[in-house]
């Protein structure tokens, strides 16, 4: 399945989100005790990726309207911040 133009908005979303990320964390860095802009921004696209998933997955069951590849890439990121964060505690 190629990756069309009906999917850009969810891969542009992605990478505004990891832009921002970076971005926050550059202008508000954490410390040792206090969480940073970046981080916080990292929770929120954390949260969202879950809802916008819930979504693809609502469209799929009741609507009929199969986003496989949207749901892919919600998965992709959603696994990808619960590796960075058990990574992250087992140093």
């Amino acid at each position: 399945m190629p990756i069309n133009v009906k999917h850009c908005p969810t891969l542009l979303f992605y990478f505004l989100g990891g832009v921002i990320v970076y971005l926050m964390e550059k202008i508000s860095p954490s410390g040792p005790c206090t969480l940073g802009g970046g981080v916080m921004c990292f929770f929120i696209l954390f949260i969202t990726s879950i809802v916008l998933f819930l979504k693809s997955i609502y469209k799929t069951i009741k609507i009929g309207k199969s986003n496989f590849i949207v749901m892919l890439l919600h998965m992709i990121a959603i696994s990808a911040v619960l590796i960075s964060i058990y990574v992250s505690g087992n140093k």
